[in-house]
């Protein structure tokens, strides 16, 4: 269902024609996205890097579907063994970052010192909208465009911090609209992932392996 244009659209997973599998996220098409099951209010989109990369940017752009009322970004080290969280996303930071994530709000760096230190911000713009959505997490700079600390002088740390092969978005709980829409499901269009390879700044190239899955 579309809710935007108010018209039905035919999904099934195991016709090619209708289906919108995992792979239609990463696929460079906003034409194309992938979809959840329809009322289930807590899925998990996995991405395997397949090597490991110092993560500088993401950028989500939502399908056919409302944002939901919490994201959780993690990553992983390990190839997806274990989980660090890297961001919370939420509708009502002075509610919501408690409430689905058991964590405290955390809008930006300012006066802040932990190179790893995870933010739990609201989300920016309307929350009422079924495409043209998108999510930004910058991961060297807050929404008000503060450095994350330990860029000058450069900490382990935060290296640490941006190192990943192995990316988990977990999407939590229907918007109240999303559910009288009849829009009771998630979507991702478009994941782009920006990293660079780790070399310590010292290589004059990088070397890419398979494409992520």
């Amino acid at each position: 269902f579309d809710p935007e244009d108010n018209v039905n659209l035919t999904c099934n997973a195991s016709n090619a024609a209708f289906a919108h599998p995992p792979e239609n996220a990463v696929d460079n098409d906003d034409q194309t996205w992938w979809q959840s099951k329809k009322g289930v209010d807590t899925v998990q989109f996995e991405l395997n890097l397949t090597q490991t990369f110092e993560l500088v940017f993401l950028f989500f752009e939502f399908g056919h579907s409302y944002r939901p009322r919490g994201i959780a970004i993690e990553k992983s080290v390990d190839y997806g063994v274990t989980f660090k969280p890297v961001e919370y996303i939420v509708l009502d930071s002075s509610t919501d970052c408690d409430a689905l994530f058991n964590v405290s709000p955390v809008a930006n760096f300012f006066g802040l010192t932990d190179p790893g230190t995870v933010l739990c911000r609201a989300f920016s713009g309307s929350s009422d909208k079924t495409s043209g959505d998108f999510l930004s997490v910058r991961i060297l700079r807050d929404p008000v465009n503060l450095p994350r600390p330990g860029q000058s002088p450069l900490d382990s740390a935060l290296l640490d911090f941006m190192r990943a092969n192995y990316l988990r978005i977990t999407m939590k709980e229907f918007q109240p609209i999303a559910i009288s829409s009849n829009a009771d499901f998630f979507s991702i269009a478009e994941l782009k992932v920006n990293g660079r390879c780790v070399c310590n700044g010292h290589a004059s190239s990088c070397t890419i392996g398979s494409t992520a899955s």
